[in-house]
């Protein structure tokens, strides 16, 4: 389901492969961007990342920059959820 509204959160995950040597520098550039959590690091050179934006088109945008870091073989784009904002907000009972 594609939420573009104003009160969209989108919600991604994606698993980055990289060159060990380069986790360091590419953990500091996606630290910097808005919206971006490293959920995992792993020293074979494996990163999970969960990404929050407020549209399909930043969820595009991070895949694109995710893919210059330096090092980086493959970015697998995991998973994608679209909400809208004061739904999230609810306590699920």
């Amino acid at each position: 389901m594609s939420n573009n509204r104003s009160d969209a959160v989108h919600i991604a995950s994606f698993v980055i492969y990289l060159k060990p040597e380069h986790i360091a520098a590419a953990s500091a550039e996606l630290l910097a961007m808005s919206g971006v959590e490293i959920a995992q690091t792993d020293t074979t050179g494996k990163l999970i990342v969960v990404l929050e934006t407020d549209s399909d088109a930043g969820v595009a945008r991070f895949l694109d920059l995710a893919h210059q870091l330096p090092g980086v073989a493959a970015v697998n784009f995991v998973y994608h959820q679209s909400e809208n904002e004061t739904e999230l907000a609810k306590e699920i009972a």
